[in-house]
């Protein structure tokens, strides 16, 4: 008898957890699904049972391949929240360590400072680990996901119930570009187009560069570098690398003339340059746009060189810009012009390569290929 009722007790303590858990779950009216794989955040809410098997809605979202797989609970909440590369996130909730879901990112924290390109991937990988969202749909889950709501984000073939509808893309050409289009405000002038005609502040175009940088920018290879070899220079072992030659049609010289002097936008900055198992850090320049690097001829040689590939650069029939040689071929690469200098696309120069190039969360990248390993990140600011 004694032994009928210990075993009664027992039990019921065995189950005070559980019931304690479920009471937890019941003040969460929804659970979130991420699909890393087609960038679609689908919310549940509860069945009959107290379950969460009914979805309530989907949104369109943007991760990354930093984005992690597992499941977490909500912490965290931001009206504004400071990103990765000196940009903000509105209507931010955090999910697990740095990553949150938020808004596609603003240049400064006012909404009139979207960065509209980025806004225009939604549905695509683009992030650099966060779940990136529309103004209205990161702000529904702020308004109406509790902290310790449930996060699943997974990869994989497995389908969503909802498919949701793609956001439209916002013409880089209208002159609410800056706003958010879903964006709740009053204020927003894709809602309200009284607010379109009053005056609203400028905000700095993301690619003009301010004033006191354009006058460097036009300074010419000779004027901007010193005469003497820079201490972040690359090591002897690499120059025997940069000087190899290869059969190919005969290099054909540009002068000045040739080359259109078109406006600089991009603005240049510091990268480290660091090789793996090479006990070599330098400063290469170039510049961030839409989830890629651009560096300078120079530079991109110097990075590849590390990787044991040489790259090339010619102009072909006196073409303004420069062409990349590779394997006896010449190649066009996406390429921008800064001043007198031209920058070039790092993740088309890895693609021709065959290297393998991966964004990393700071905004910089790692470049593998074989056995050797490139990291170039930029300096913090």
């Amino acid at each position: 008898m004694h032994k009928k009722i210990l075993g009664i007790l027992l039990a019921a303590v065995l189950l005070l957890p559980s019931a304690a858990s479920a009471k937890e779950t019941d003040t969460h009216p929804y659970q979130i699904t991420v699909n890393l794989t087609d960038n679609i955040v689908t919310v549940y809410r509860k069945d009959s049972a107290g379950r969460y098997t009914t979805p309530d809605r989907a949104f369109v979202c943007s991760a990354g391949g930093y984005t992690p797989e597992g499941t977490f609970r909500t912490t965290d909440k931001y009206i504004w929240r400071p990103l990765f590369g000196n940009v903000y996130g509105q209507y931010a909730t955090r999910i697990t360590g740095s990553i949150l879901f938020h808004s596609v990112p603003y240049l400064k924290q006012d909404k009139s400072t979207l960065e509209y390109d980025e806004y225009n991937k939604l549905g695509t990988s683009a992030s650099a680990g966060c779940i990136r969202l529309t103004a209205a749909d990161a702000k529904w889950i702020y308004d109406n996901c509790s902290g310790g709501t449930v996060v699943e984000m997974y990869r994989g073939s497995r389908k969503e119930p909802l498919q949701p509808e793609q956001p439209a893309k916002i013409d880089t050409s209208d002159s609410r570009k800056g706003w958010d289009p879903t964006d709740p405000d009053p204020a927003n002038p894709w809602k309200n187009p009284k607010a379109e005609q009053a005056e609203q502040p400028k905000a700095e175009e993301p690619d003009s560069p301010p004033e006191w940088i354009k006058p460097l920018l036009e300074e010419s290879p000779a004027e901007a570098e010193p005469e003497t070899e820079k201490p972040d220079s690359p090591p002897e072992w690499v120059k025997p690398l940069l000087n190899q030659t290869q059969s190919a049609e005969p290099l054909v010289s540009a002068s000045a003339e040739t080359i259109p002097e078109t406006p600089a936008e991009p603005l240049p900055e510091a990268f480290r340059l660091q090789a793996a198992g090479r006990e070599t850090t330098y400063t290469v320049k170039g510049f961030r746009e839409n989830g890629d690097c651009y560096l300078t001829e120079q530079d991109a040689r110097q990075a590849f060189a590390h990787l044991g590939v040489t790259l090339l650069f010619q102009r072909k029939d006196n073409a303004d810009e420069p062409m990349v040689l590779w394997q006896k071929t010449l190649h066009s690469v996406s390429n921008q012009k800064a001043g007198r200098q031209f920058y070039y696309s790092l993740r088309e120069l890895a693609e021709l390569t065959g290297t393998e190039a991966v964004q990393t969360p700071n905004g910089g990248f790692s470049l593998r290929r074989q056995d050797g390993k490139v990291w170039i990140d930029p300096f913090a600011s």
